[in-house]
């Protein structure tokens, strides 16, 4: 690659706000945080796609859940809950921290369903929704919530209880379905929206979905910040 095209492509990042260039000695591309404000900005003409997301979300990822209850091994269900203790104890952990972990265990469980297709398909879509979860306004209250949650899925692995993962993993992605609509919403998406009112009622209506799970078992594994 010549110098002008990576000048040029530098410059690009920069104009987006992906990167931040650094002058001097000590200079250099430095890569930027992204803002909700930053996230609306580049999502604009992709709110239609960024639902369609949501909904291909909701029937891929339970179903690859319901198969890694059965077929998950000791090995990866210890680095699954190693990850969440981690996301419990880790109290500096950073926002990029934090996403990465969850990248991490939701690509865990899609490579323990043992298909293939539906683990490149879970690594796809959490690719494509990223500017979506990036509009989420980060509040302790949602990281419980997504804590909680990943500690149902977990449980049911565990259990190798498949109809229980693929219902936890539905109400997981639900609260970020809502939640990611909710900031589309807030930031002026509302218009775009007007059609997608029935995508939306479908995920609220399966985050208030009871849970399957034994709140002692979840309580096990999902410890008290105060504890953590």
């Amino acid at each position: 690659m010549s110098r002008t095209v990576l000048r040029e492509g530098l410059h690009w990042l920069e104009y987006q706000k992906y990167v931040e260039i650094l002058r001097g000695q000590h200079g250099g591309a430095v890569v930027l945080p992204t803002t909700p404000e930053v996230a609306w900005e580049r999502v604009q003409g992709q709110v239609t796609e960024l639902v369609e997301l949501i909904e291909y979300r909701m029937l891929v990822e339970p179903h690859a859940a319901e198969l890694a209850a059965g077929r998950i091994r000791t090995s990866e269900l210890d680095r699954l809950k190693a990850l969440h203790i981690r996301q419990l104890r880790d109290t500096g952990l950073t926002r990029p921290e934090a996403r990465a972990i969850d990248v991490e265990m939701h690509a865990l469980i899609a490579d323990a369903s043992g298909n293939r297709h539906l683990a490149q398909a879970v690594r796809e879509i959490r690719s494509h929704l990223t500017l979506g979860i990036e509009l989420q306004s980060h509040t302790l209250t949602r990281a419980r919530r997504s804590r909680t949650g990943h500690a149902q899925v977990i449980d049911a692995l565990e259990r190798h209880d498949a109809p229980a993962a693929r219902e936890s993993m539905k109400q997981h992605l639900a609260l970020t379905g809502e939640s990611i609509l909710l900031a589309l919403r807030e930031h002026g998406g509302a218009g775009t929206l007007a059609g997608q009112d029935s995508a939306e009622q479908q995920a609220g209506t399966a985050g208030m979905l009871g849970t399957a799970d034994d709140p002692a078992r979840i309580q096990a594994i999902n410890v008290t910040d105060s504890t953590a």
